[in-house]
């Protein structure tokens, strides 16, 4: 028989744990404040999503809106794919985000995974669904005096989760059942109160990156096992990983393998269970993923424009363009140049307007007219960005810009094995690959702008790798089409015609491309212009390795005849410039030749750097090593 003592502890502990269990319990569940309210909203999804969140939806939805909410929810009842392409701005994201919530909150879902691009993402994406659910708190007396619509309408889901009052571990019941009430970075599991819709209901939180998409499964007590039932796949491609084939690709993979292949089977019938995939995704690149997503079928892909009606004759915006590009050049603050951009702008609005229609009138920033002269601004910073942006149109971004590469995609398109032991090596710009035999560079001339090239080859060509390439004169973004220049020789340049004015800029192009700090295979400077013997040291037994002897000539192209003349009094000065130092290092090519670029180096004897325009070989021994 206890002793007293023992027998007043163990009668306390029993007080203590009655006591704990009265606390953590969270009694009855508060009527729904406002059942028709509710009502109205389930039938209506556009309603839902503006009366319970009316902090993120406070404007009016446009029609595309609209339309993208019914298409959306309808998807989710279906059990069916829906693919969306929207421009940036549109809030897909929030309003599909909205729908997933809706669903299970309905209970029209049970298990929902929401796929991101990075982890991060994930975990921002869990936020947004606690702050929706746990906004409101009791008061100082303990009563729950909600505030937001949604817990006033849903307080099988809001009640019990203030009631936890933010700690996270309290053992919560309800009739005698444990809450298990979870809001974590990667998760979201809603309190368990039977006959509730949404019943410990889950919607897990990762990235397409994670590699822990497969074999999800969620236990619902009496109620049994779930596998997901719908995933929302959100921007899961950044400008990065968009321009990578590899990373496409693997993106893809995961979709088809991974994540379309989450849903159970049907006891009954033992077919394949239904899913909804709810994709969101905007066009970075031709090819990327949300153009790969969009030519399947099955997610019967829906695009949204930021223009309906592109302009037919850009004439005007390049006009403006022209005006932006100054503006801001002079003056460089933004509340001296805004002022002048929107005058401008309602200046001539009536040629800019022209034949030009907007999705989302509503859609502008502080200092614009409306939402046409916000797409003409963001056309003026980048039309690469306008048509894949806001157009979702990849193609034609691709066929304004001539695909709109970059150094670093040059060089990831040329890059090859440079290491003896076959391993590929990453390189920078102007870094030159190891076991490089020369040097060559090109200029194409044009009234306006020239390009220019500089390419590394290898013994016998084995290998040729883009070293560097450009514009000068220098643009804000890589020039791609003869039209989308915004620094201009013939503003550049002062004295004499445009000839002159050409010639001069030439000459100063040769002078960068000879003058410019270049790398070797170890990232360090090197003097690409000495004649120096091959500098041998062991890498590994038995093998050696060797530098670059120099940069060894740079082609300039003087095809065009009205532009001859200028062409070559440029090579001239550029030869005599401080005393001859780069003397016979640019030669002039026609046709054919210009066209290849230099493929090979000949040294030129002293006055040997003209030959016979007629002549069918003409700088033939650089452009065509075949024939030499």
């Amino acid at each position: 028989m206890p002793s007293r003592p023992e027998l007043a502890r163990r009668q306390a502990k029993v007080r203590r744990l009655a006591a704990a269990a009265e606390e953590n319990d969270i009694g009855e569940i508060p009527k729904v404040k406002e059942p028709d309210r509710r009502r109205a909203c389930e039938a209506d999804p556009v309603l839902w999503l503006r009366t319970y969140h009316p902090e993120h939806f406070f404007r009016e939805f446009s029609a595309s809106q609209k339309d993208f909410v019914d298409l959306s929810w309808n998807a989710t009842l279906r059990r069916a794919y829906q693919n969306v392409n929207a421009y940036r701005s549109f809030g897909k994201t929030t309003m599909l985000s909205g729908i997933m919530e809706r669903a299970l909150l309905m209970g029209v879902n049970r298990f929902g995974i929401y796929v991101s691009a990075v982890d991060s993402m994930s975990a921002d994406a869990a936020a947004f669904f606690a702050a929706n659910l746990q906004q409101d708190v009791l008061n100082e007396d303990g009563i729950w005096e909600p505030l937001s619509p949604l817990a006033q309408d849903y307080p099988e889901v809001c009640y019990p989760i203030a009631k936890r009052a933010g700690v996270a571990q309290k053992p919560l019941e309800y009739h005698g059942r444990r809450c298990q009430i979870e809001m974590k970075p990667d998760r979201l599991r809603f309190p368990t109160i039977p006959g509730s819709p949404s019943n410990a209901n889950l919607l897990l939180f990762t990235s397409i990156w994670s590699g822990n998409i497969r074999g999800k499964r969620h236990q619902i007590p009496t109620e049994g096992t779930f596998r997901p039932d719908i995933v929302m796949i959100d921007d899961v491609q950044s400008d990065g990983s968009s321009k990578s084939d590899v990373q496409v690709t693997a993106i893809m993979n995961t979709i088809k393998k991974s994540i379309e292949g989450l849903a159970g089977y049907d006891r009954t019938t033992g077919r394949k269970d239904a899913l909804t995939i709810l994709s969101a995704l905007t066009q970075n690149q031709p090819d990327d993923v949300a153009v790969r997503l969009a030519d399947r079928p099955e997610y019967a892909t829906k695009v949204y424009r930021f223009l309906t009606r592109t302009p037919a004759d850009f004439a005007p915006w390049r006009a403006y363009r022209d005006f932006w590009s100054e503006t801001w050049n002079r003056y460089q603050r933004k509340e001296v140049v805004l002022p002048k951009l929107r005058e401008y702008y309602n200046e001539h609005r009536t040629e800019i307007e022209y034949g030009v229609e907007v999705d989302n009138p509503e859609n502008f920033e502080e200092g614009q007219v409306n939402a046409i002269h916000y797409a003409l601004d963001f056309w003026c910073k980048s039309e690469v960005a306008f048509w894949c942006e806001l157009q979702n149109d990849a193609k034609r971004a691709a066929e304004e810009s001539g695909g709109f590469l970059t150094p670093v995609q040059v060089q990831r398109k040329t890059r090859k094995s440079f290491s003896r032991i076959d391993e590929e090596k990453p390189l920078r710009r102007y870094q030159v690959p190891l076991n490089t035999e020369l040097l060559t560079a090109f200029v194409d001339c044009g009234e306006h702008y020239l390009n220019y090239q500089v390419t590394a080859f290898g013994k016998n060509y084995e290998f040729a790798h883009v070293v560097d390439f450009g514009v000068f004169p220098e643009q804000n973004y890589p020039v791609t089409t003869k039209k989308s220049f915004r620094v201009d020789i013939q503003d550049l340049y002062t004295r004499g015609d445009k000839f002159d004015k050409l010639g001069a800029a030439v000459e100063d192009c040769l002078w960068q491309i000879f003058e410019q700090c270049y790398l070797d295979a170890d990232g360090k400077p090197y003097n690409v212009h000495q004649f120096t013997d091959y500098v041998q040291h062991a890498v590994m037994p038995g093998m050696s390795r060797s530098a670059f002897r120099r940069l060894a000539v740079c082609g300039v192209d003087c095809s065009d005849g009205e532009m001859e003349g200028a062409i070559w009094k440029a090579v001239d000065a550029f030869h005599r410039r401080e005393n001859g130092k780069y003397f016979g290092r640019a030669i002039p090519c026609y046709g054919d030749e210009a066209q290849s670029r230099l493929m090979r180096y000949y040294d030129l004897k002293i006055g040997e750097w003209r030959r016979d325009r007629g002549a069918g070989i003409s700088c033939d021994w650089i452009e065509n090593p075949k024939r030499s």
